[in-house]
């Protein structure tokens, strides 16, 4: 029986694709706990804290995200564009072989495929150590398919049939026989340019013209006697305000 799940559509050819492989062997007490559910005829284990096989594909592809943190000196390639898992139980119901294949826009993906390999089998070793470790341990990790992305050839582009019929078409004018008259308002080539009176007197401004009087300003006096009288008037003001504020 097959198990796949997180799967992805088809990617492009220029794609670097890679698949890792990890076996887990589980114990003979482990087979007698699995059950049939679905319409697919998926087999899974359950145990204490969950299905086995469905958690470990959440945390293989939570460990495939997360490839360049848990390995030092690693840097990715590209951005991530598949990750699909599938889990395979043998007759005996006794070994589960756990593939991961992802894709990867400008390298192999390789390290992202044996890391989540590896922390899927790692989750089925944790949750399966409860029930019984005898028998219970992973027997190889190793990568089985390392293709690198190839740059994507260029398509020549199809001719255009309508393009081809407009340019046959199309054909050179003829030159024009007759010569085209000149417009009557034109002036001719050769007639000669009016020049500039140079002679002319200019217009001389009058000498007895009168000039405007300056504006006449107020005498100093008037001046002082206007502030005068605004200050008594201020003084007044305010003593009445006193009187007022005093009552």
């Amino acid at each position: 029986m097959r198990r796949v799940l997180n799967k992805c559509a088809v990617l492009p050819f220029h794609r670097g694709l890679s698949t890792a492989v990890a076996k887990v062997h589980l114990p003979v007490q482990l087979s007698k706990q699995l059950v049939q559910s679905g319409s697919d005829e998926v087999e899974e284990i359950m145990s204490v804290k969950g299905p086995i096989f469905s958690t470990s594909v959440v945390g293989g592809t939570m460990a495939v995200k997360r490839t360049a943190e848990l390995i030092p000196l690693f840097t990715p390639a590209g951005m991530l564009e598949k990750c699909d898992f599938s889990i395979t139980l043998n007759t005996e119901k006794t070994m589960a072989t756990i593939s991961c294949t992802t894709a990867v826009k400008y390298g192999n993906g390789d390290m992202e495929a044996m890391t989540g390999a590896t922390t899927a089998a790692l989750t089925v070793y944790d949750m399966c150590k409860s029930v019984s470790k005898d028998g219970l341990f992973i027997s190889e990790i190793k990568l089985i398919r390392d293709s690198k992305a190839r740059p994507k050839p260029e398509q020549p582009t199809p001719p255009n049939p309508d393009k081809e019929s407009t340019e046959r078409k199309r054909t050179p004018r003829d030159p024009p026989t007759e010569e085209m008259p000149e417009p009557k308002d034109r002036t001719p080539k050769d007639a000669p340019r009016p020049e500039p009176a140079k002679d002319a007197p200019r217009p001389e401004p009058a000498k007895d013209a009168p000039r405007p009087e300056p504006a006449k300003h107020a005498p100093k006096k008037e001046i002082k006697d206007s502030l005068a009288l605004l200050i008594e008037r201020i003084q007044k003001e305010e003593a009445e305000a006193r009187n007022k504020n005093v009552r």
